[in-house]
C-alpha cells in the first residue's frame, strides 16, 4: 500500500522559503511515484480554488466560514495560532488518515500539535527552523515529545546536543538547484542594458522578505561607509529584492544615512504582464511606462513575486551579494545567491555559520551580540564598518580568486542542499515508518469548556487562568493575545463577557471534529422518532425551574423516551428524576444548540423527534422582562408551546 503522508507548513503557492521549500519537496516526492501526498497550509482557508493546480492534495489550516473566522480573530493569540493551524489540525488528521505526519514549521508552527490524541500514535516528524540562543524552550519540549525531530541548521544541533538531545539531527532545507546558476557574461551584460544599468556598475544585492530580523538599514549604512571609503568607485548600485511597504521604512533610512537614492535600486514587478523593473523607488501602483498599464508596479511581496528564473536573473545582475541579518533558520537566499556562484557576505551567527565554514565561499560578517526583549534570545547587530570592509576585500581580489570563490560556493550549496540529496534522505526517513493501525477516533476533550476560574483580582493572573485552564494554553507576559484581553478589561470590558468568549472558542474546538457516531453513543438503542430532547445547560436556577415541568412534559411526550442536555456540574439537579420522568441524562454539547440538525432536516439524519430549547429565551436572548407586567403561567405556555 502506497503510505499516506500529511505535510504541514506554508502553503506551495506563496513565495517564502517554506512556501519554496515544500514545493520542491513535494515535487521530488510526487515523482517517485510511492505516497499518497497532502499538504496542510498555514495562514489559508480550508478550501480554494488555486489548490487545484498541484498534483497533490491541499486543505487549508483555516475555516472558510467568515463568522468561525470572525470568532478566532478577537484574540491575536488564537488567531496567530489558528492561522499556524491549531484550530483544524485534527480535523486534517482524521481527514487525511496518514501514516505519517511531517511538520516543517518554526517551533511554534507545530509545538501545539505535540498534545494532541493523535499525536505519536501514528509516526509523527519535526523539520524545524531554530534561529536563536539559548534554545526556545517550546523547541525543547517539542524535541522531548518527538522520536524523529530534524533542525535546518548544524549551529541548532549541537546546541540540542548540548543539553542531552541527542537524537536531533541535521535535515537542511533545499535550493532549486537546477535554475540558480550562473549566466553567461553576455547575458549578464544584457540584463544590465534592459535595466539601465551601467556595465560597469559595482552591483551589491540582498533579497529578502522585509523583516526586522533582516538588516537592510545596517546594509545602506555599510553600503554608504563603503561608497564613502573607497571614492576611486565612479559608479555603483544597491539592489534590494523586498517589499517596501512592510517591516523597515527603507527609503527613510536611504535619506538618514545620505546614501544617494538613484543609486539604491527596488525590485517592481507588473502585476499586469509579470515583467520586472529595477529602478528607485517612488511609491506603489505605479503605472507601468512600458505598457501603459495604469497602477500595475508594486515592490515584490510574497503574493506578488517573480517566477525562480526571473529571480535567478536578479542575481546575475549582481557582483556580490550581502545578506547582513540578526538571526535565521537558513536564510534560502544566501544559497541562491551562491548557486549563481556569487561571493556572499554573510553575518557570522545563528544558520549565518553554517555558510561561513571556509568551503562555503563566504565573507563572514563581524557583528555585536544583544538581547531582544522579551523572549531574551541572543541576537546579532552586525557592523556597518564589516559591510564596508568586507566589500572592499572582495574589490581587491582577483578575477580570478573571485571566480574561485564562487565556484566554490556553488559546489558547496550543491553537496548540501540540492533537492536531490535532501529528497533522497526524506525518502529514507518516509520508507523506514511503518503504516499506521490507529483508528483516528478521538475520545479525549482537548479543552476544558466548563472549568472552575481562578477569580484572581489581578487582571494578569485571571486571563493566564482562562487560557490555561479553559484552552489548555500556556502564554508568556508578552504574549499579544494577553495584552489585548488586558486592554479589553482596561477598557472596562466585562469579565463575564470574557470568560464566556473563552468557554465558546473551547467548545468549538472540542467540537469541530466530532463525528455523527459520537453522538448515538450517548443515545439510547429506540428509534429517532421515539427521543424528545430537553437542552437546558445551566444555570442551578433554570435547572431547577425545568424540573417542576417534567411532569407535563411526561404527560404530553408518554410515548417517548426523554432526554435531558445539561452541563456536568448541573447533572445532580436530573439524575434523581431519571426512571420517573426523564429516560436519560447527557452532558451539554454546543451541538444542541442546532434544532434543525438534531431533528433531522436538510442533510442531516436526526437523532431526536422534537427538540426543545427552553434555555434559549433566558440564556441566549432575552425576552421575558416585559417591563415587569407580565402575567405568565408556565405550565400554560410550555404546553400550548408545544400542541
Amino acid at each position: 500500500m502506497r503510505k499516506k503522508i500529511l505535510f504541514h507548513s506554508n502553503y506551495c503557492g506563496i513565495k517564502t522559503g517554506f512556501g519554496g521549500f515544500i514545493r520542491e519537496l513535494l515535487t521530488y516526492l510526487y515523482k517517485t511515484d510511492k505516497y499518497d501526498l497532502t499538504l496542510f497550509a498555514a495562514g489559508i482557508a480550508w478550501n480554494h480554488e488555486d489548490y487545484k493546480r498541484w498534483p497533490w492534495k491541499v486543505i487549508g489550516a483555516l475555516p472558510n466560514d467568515p463568522k468561525e473566522l470572525e470568532v478566532l480573530n478577537r484574540d491575536p493569540n488564537l488567531a496567530r495560532s489558528a492561522a499556524y493551524g491549531s484550530h483544524l489540525i485534527d480535523k486534517a488528521i482524521q481527514e487525511v488518515r496518514p501514516d505519517v505526519y511531517v511538520g516543517v514549521e518554526d517551533p511554534w508552527g507545530v509545538e501545539f500539535c505535540k498534545g494532541r490524541a493523535w499525536w505519536n500514535k501514528i509516526n509523527c516528524v519535526v523539520h524545524t527552523t531554530v534561529d536563536s540562543r539559548p534554545l526556545l524552550p517550546a523547541a525543547i519540549e517539542l524535541a522531548k515529545n518527538t522520536e524523529h525531530f530534524y533542525c535546518w541548521a548544524d549551529f541548532a544541533t549541537k546546541d540540542f546536543h548540548k543539553i542531552g538531545l541527542n537524537h536531533v539531527e541535521t535535515l537542511r532545507g533545499t535550493v532549486n538547484t537546477d535554475v540558480y546558476r550562473r549566466l553567461p557574461t553576455e547575458e549578464k551584460k544584457r540584463l544590465r542594458a534592459v535595466q539601465n544599468i551601467p556595465e560597469g556598475a559595482f552591483c551589491v544585492g540582498m533579497l529578502s522578505r522585509n523583516q526586522l530580523r533582516k538588516s537592510f538599514p545596517v546594509l545602506i549604512e555599510g553600503y554608504r561607509d563603503f561608497r564613502k571609503n573607497n571614492p576611486q568607485i565612479k559608479d555603483a548600485r544597491l539592489l534590494l529584492f523586498t517589499h517596501f511597504s512592510e517591516g523597515w521604512n527603507i527609503p527613510d533610512r536611504i535619506k538618514e544615512y545620505g546614501v544617494n537614492p538613484e543609486e539604491v535600486l527596488a525590485c517592481y514587478k507588473c502585476r499586469a504582464t509579470g515583467e520586472y523593473f529595477l529602478q528607485p523607488f517612488t511609491g506603489q501602483d505605479l503605472d507601468n511606462p512600458k505598457t501603459g498599464h495604469q497602477k500595475s508596479l508594486i515592490t515584490v511581496n510574497i503574493q506578488d513575486g517573480l517566477t525562480d528564473e526571473q529571480v535567478n536573473e536578479w542575481y546575475n545582475i549582481l557582483d556580490v551579494y550581502a545578506h547582513p541579518f540578526t538571526s535565521g533558520g537558513q536564510e534560502r537566499s544566501i544559497q541562491e545567491a551562491k548557486l549563481t556562484e556569487l561571493v556572499t557576505l554573510v553575518t557570522n551567527y545563528s544558520c549565518g555559520e553554517d555558510s561561513c565554514v571556509p568551503e562555503a565561499g563566504s565573507l563572514p560578517l563581524e557583528y555585536a551580540e544583544y538581547r531582544e526583549n522579551g523572549t531574551e534570545f541572543i541576537k546579532a547587530a552586525t557592523y556597518p564598518s564589516s559591510i564596508a570592509k568586507q566589500l572592499k576585500k572582495f574589490l581587491e581580489m582577483t578575477p580570478q580568486r573571485q571566480r574561485e570563490m564562487g565556484k566554490m560556493a556553488r559546489k558547496w550549496v550543491l553537496n548540501n542542499f540540492s533537492i536531490e540529496l535532501i529528497g533522497k534522505k526524506f525518502e529514507e526517513i518516509l520508507d523506514a515508518m511503518p503504516e499506521t493501525n490507529y483508528d483516528f477516533v478521538f475520545k479525549e476533550q482537548e479543552k476544558n469548556p466548563n472549568a472552575p476560574i481562578d477569580e484572581s483580582s489581578d487582571d494578569t493572573v485571571w486571563v493566564k487562568s482562562l487560557y490555561k485552564t479553559i484552552l489548555n494554553m500556556d502564554v508568556q507576559d508578552n504574549d499579544d493575545g494577553l495584552k489585548y484581553w488586558l486592554s479589553q478589561l482596561a477598557n472596562k470590558a466585562p469579565r463575564k463577557s470574557v470568560e464566556d468568549y473563552f468557554r465558546k472558542v473551547a467548545n468549538d474546538e472540542n467540537n469541530k471534529n466530532k463525528k455523527e457516531f459520537e453522538l448515538e453513543e450517548l443515545l439510547g438503542e429506540e428509534e429517532p422518532k421515539d427521543r424528545i430532547l430537553i437542552n437546558i445547560p445551566e444555570s442551578v436556577g433554570d435547572c431547577m425551574y425545568i424540573t417542576s415541568l417534567l411532569k407535563d412534559a411526561r404527560e404530553l411526550y408518554s410515548d417517548k423516551k426523554i432526554y435531558i442536555a445539561t452541563k456536568p456540574q448541573y447533572r445532580e439537579i436530573f439524575e434523581p428524576l431519571v426512571g420517573e420522568l426523564i429516560d436519560y441524562v447527557i452532558d451539554w454539547n454546543p451541538v444542541f444548540d442546532d434544532s434543525m440538525a438534531l431533528e433531522g432536516y436538510g442533510k442531516s439524519k436526526g437523532y431526536f423527534r422534537i427538540v426543545l430549547q427552553p434555555h434559549f429565551p433566558t440564556q441566549r436572548m432575552i425576552n421575558y422582562l416585559h417591563h415587569g407586567e407580565g402575567k405568565s403561567k408556565i405550565n400554560l405556555e410550555y404546553r400550548d408551546s408545544r400542541e
